[in-house]
């Protein structure tokens, strides 16, 4: 790994119990690209907006959200799903502006939708603006609904009926030309958390198309990101990212990552990738447990940053202290220095956004 910068002062008071460090220039290098990252905490009800200050300095910024898990970044707009809602967030600045803080985008709630609690893991949206996404609770891929809950779009083969029994662990979504393409399960079970006693090496991905099992033999495979029309896969239980072989219906392991995968986005030629530490049952039983017990490794809270054209691990953030998990990351293009508004103090009240 690369020299480790000094230690980031928080943005904020709530930030006091959370140490964030970083590899060497790294805000260098978020700075000289544009890019900005966002990432989420269910545990601490707290959504982060990492981006660069200045040459020197990381800016770290956070506002608390009931319970946000699922994230994802497009055309000037967060879509956020919660305990049992699905937000939009829209940038309001230009390119021109700034806020009188310096941040170069203000994310502003535009909407929600009232989903109740379905279990969102992983969040897309399609060319008209609709969030797509995986349902863990109620084993399918849904959209949002004027007059329902959700509206269901698809589900497992081998599940008989959309019911809210966790039965195969529904996780990761692609999307492909618009529409959803690929899935992971955790298991291929039919019974009321059924996955729980059967997972490992019982993942798989599904080509939504044709229903068709494209890999096999997984232990909880997580997010998918299709690139340069290769398929990648976090390999959550193992550790690795890396590609399908369609061919052969197998996965190719490319890079180990010190923590369990609960992030995966890739933007031009790198991978996002967001950790977290492991619970101590899942230290012994999977093999990333084992995998870092023979390199010696504690687990990781943070983001690794990868280049795919060598695979090679190019930067790093870890968080230490309070925080212990992360539930997903998207990548934020053409914005140096995020803020966002959310719903405990007064800004939301006085920013108001006129045609």
């Amino acid at each position: 790994m690369t020299e480790e910068s000094s230690s980031i002062s928080p943005a904020s008071q709530n930030q006091k119990n959370i140490h964030f460090s970083s590899s060497k220039n790294f805000n260098c290098w978020l700075c000289d690209r544009r890019l900005s990252l966002a990432f989420t905490s269910t545990r601490l009800n707290k959504i982060f907006l990492l981006g660069s200050s200045s040459k020197n300095e990381l800016s770290i910024f956070e506002r608390s959200l009931d319970k946000p898990t699922a994230i994802h970044y497009t055309d000037n707009q967060l879509f956020v799903s919660t305990a049992f809602q699905v937000w939009r967030f829209k940038n309001i600045l230009t390119s021109s502006q700034s806020t009188r803080d310096g941040y170069d985008s203000l994310f502003v709630p535009r909407n929600s939708y009232v989903t109740g609690e379905i279990g969102v893991i992983d969040l897309k949206v399609n060319a008209l603006g609709e969030p797509i996404f995986s349902s863990s609770l109620f084993s399918c891929v849904s959209t949002v609904s004027q007059n329902y809950s959700f509206a269901p779009l698809w589900r497992p083969p081998f599940i008989s009926k959309i019911v809210a029994e966790t039965r195969c662990f529904l996780n990761g979504l692609a999307l492909h030309n618009d529409k959803s393409r690929f899935v992971t399960t955790w298991s291929q079970t039919n019974s009321k958390n059924g996955w729980c006693n059967d997972f490992k090496n019982r993942g798989i991905v599904i080509d939504i198309s044709s229903d068709e099992i494209i890999c096999d033999g997984l232990t909880k495979p997580g997010r998918l990101c299709i690139h340069e029309n290769i398929l990648w896969l976090s390999h959550s239980g193992t550790g690795y990212i890396g590609t399908i072989d369609f061919n052969n219906k197998k996965f190719n392991p490319v890079i180990f990552c010190p923590g369990l995968i609960t992030g995966f986005e890739i933007w031009n030629d790198f991978a996002f990738i967001a950790l977290s530490k492991m619970s101590s049952k899942d230290y012994q039983e999977l093999e990333l447990g084992a995998e870092l017990r023979k390199r010696n490794l504690e687990p990781w809270c943070g983001i690794f940053i990868v280049d795919l054209k060598n695979a090679k691990l190019l930067h790093w953030v870890q968080l230490q202290g309070l925080i212990s998990e992360l539930d997903d990351l998207t990548v934020i293009p053409d914005s140096c220095r995020p803020s966002l508004i959310g719903f405990q103090n007064q800004q939301i009240k006085r920013t108001i956004y006129l045609p």
